[in-house]
């Protein structure tokens, strides 16, 4: 709990302040992984207008509220249900789109104190998905608090609409919750058509990683079925941050495929079709990996279709842009 407890207040205070017991020198293999997690430098290739407008499309599913369900259903939809434990602090909302033929299931991103206690509690737990599997435990402890709920309520939103698409979004700390939703619905058996998340934390080890790119089809031959989002230098895609975590707790966090990388213009202009791309690798230097960010900057609220401060409401006027893929 002391660890724990420093943890917090090194994140905020620019991790300086952890004391020597809390320390854990990595291991050969473990530094190993570490340097060489970056090592897929393929340049990454232009994507189709069909999958930009899909990213955008579900961005305006994606935005942070601090209670459900989001109040401003977006395009259309209505609100089928919602989940909330207020002892996480952890939400979701079910969105049912006529018109699109989609059930959505939104994850909002971090938005108050516990939220933050979440993402800050990365020391990993065993996952049963997979041998060797480990994941962050605030993010698991938080998803776990709501996943009966949900996963009944997307059973019942999916059998009163057959026909429709199920989908699985969230943005940030929602992001990693949509993750591990993914994960777990697989596993018993319910079938997801697509997961796109925005500014995701890495949840999981490289054994986790790779599971999830094996469930989605994902591989450099094949962008598979989860869709990971990230924006210019976003930090939050790098957190929790190796370098210190390997020290910290003795071990590293891997994201998943598949990246689509959004950049925005030359001039400051917002990211559009020919400045987004599909990427290579897990965790691809010539992507977001490689910009540098650090934690929650302004690449990380400004994602495009997505309005960070609201549910529904699209941070520009892309109300035109309709349906998935």
């Amino acid at each position: 709990m002391l660890c724990h407890r420093q943890h917090i207040l090194a994140a905020t205070l620019g991790w300086a302040l952890l004391p020597i017991q809390c320390l854990s020198i990595p291991s050969p293999q473990q530094a190993h992984g570490l340097l060489n997690r970056r090592a897929d430098t393929r340049a990454p290739d232009p994507i189709d207008p069909t999958t930009f407008n899909a990213i955008l499309h579900y961005a305006t599913y994606a935005g942070t509220y601090l209670s459900a369900p989001c109040k401003t259903p977006p395009l259309g939809a209505e609100v089928v249900s919602f989940a909330q434990n207020d002892s996480t602090a952890t939400q979701q909302t079910i969105f049912r789109n006529r018109g699109d033929k989609e059930v959505i299931l939104a994850f909002p991103g971090t938005a108050n104190p516990t939220d933050i206690g979440t993402d800050l509690n990365f020391p990993q737990t065993p996952h049963p998905a997979c041998d060797g599997c480990a994941v962050h435990q605030g993010v698991y402890e938080a998803w776990l608090s709501v996943a009966d709920q949900t996963m009944a309520q997307a059973r019942a939103a999916v059998q009163a609409t057959p026909d429709f698409k199920f989908v699985i979004v969230g943005h940030s700390l929602g992001g990693g919750l949509a993750n591990m939703a993914y994960v777990d619905m697989q596993r018993a058996g319910m079938k997801v058509d697509l997961v796109v998340s925005y500014g995701e934390l890495a949840v999981g080890n490289q054994q986790y990683a790779d599971h999830v790119d094996k469930i989605a089809g994902a591989s450099d031959d094949n962008v598979g079925m989860f869709w990971r989002v990230t924006h210019a230098n976003d930090g939050v895609p790098l957190l929790p941050p190796n370098a210190l975590t390997s020290i910290i707790v003795g071990q590293s966090f891997i994201q998943h495929r598949t990246e689509f990388w959004a950049q925005d213009g030359p001039d400051g202009e917002p990211a559009n079709l020919t400045t987004t791309f599909r990427c290579y690798g897990q965790m691809s230097e010539a992507c977001n990996t490689g910009q540098g960010g650090i934690g929650i900057n302004t690449a990380h609220v400004f994602y495009p279709g997505l309005n960070v401060l609201s549910c529904g409401i699209p941070r520009r006027d892309e109300s035109s842009v309709r349906g998935g893929v």
